[in-house]
């Protein structure tokens, strides 16, 4: 706890962090082990911290990380590090492949997004909104697909730590939670 304390300073009870995984052999190639992991959103405190990067370590025994590993030949005590993040308030958030993940095409470039934090994105919670880019010569990107999914929620942060899940109004629940120009600025930023 003492260590939390150097490291963060007072600022913990002002803000708001991400308690993660980040295990070996979590993401390659051949798997993505996303979600097998717990992951705390949201939390405030050197307390509850602590208790949160406990409870995420933890985590890696449990059914369904232990199921993963033995199913993809996997060691059972695979090394895992658990990562502290101040987060930070977001009104959309996704996921955004810099190759295709389904054929591996280079060229391709697919970003999954929702309201909120990513959390419905990678928990698979909603369907997300999809937005498939393709690079072109010279380095310029155009918008191949845009497919509006079904948001019915999004995951927000609650002022006193913690998180709270909202429905999303049917206005926005029927567009694209990013323009164009957001789409494209992204596409620029992963290709770097």
């Amino acid at each position: 706890m003492e260590d939390l304390k150097d490291i963060f300073g007072e600022e913990v009870t002002d803000h708001k962090f991400a308690v993660r995984s980040s295990a070996t052999g979590e993401d390659t190639a051949a798997m993505s082990a996303a979600g097998q992991m717990d992951t705390f959103l949201g939390i405030q405190g050197f307390k509850e911290i602590f208790a949160a990067v406990k409870k995420c370590w933890a985590s890696q025994f449990g059914h369904i990380a232990i199921e993963y590993k033995r199913r993809n030949g996997q060691i059972l005590n695979s090394p895992m590090a658990v990562v502290v993040q101040d987060m930070v308030p977001s009104e959309v958030s996704g996921v955004m492949f810099t190759c295709d993940p389904v054929t591996n095409n280079p060229s391709v470039i697919t970003i999954t997004a929702n309201y909120g934090l990513g959390e419905t994105v990678v928990s698979g919670s909603v369907e997300p909104d999809t937005f498939v880019l393709k690079r072109k010569e010279g380095g310029k990107l155009e918008i191949e697909e845009v497919v509006v999914g079904a948001k019915h929620q999004r995951m927000v942060m609650q002022d006193s730590g913690g998180t709270a899940t909202e429905d999303i109004d049917e206005n926005s629940r029927n567009e694209a939670c990013l323009s164009k120009e957001t789409v494209k600025c992204l596409g620029r930023l992963g290709v770097k």
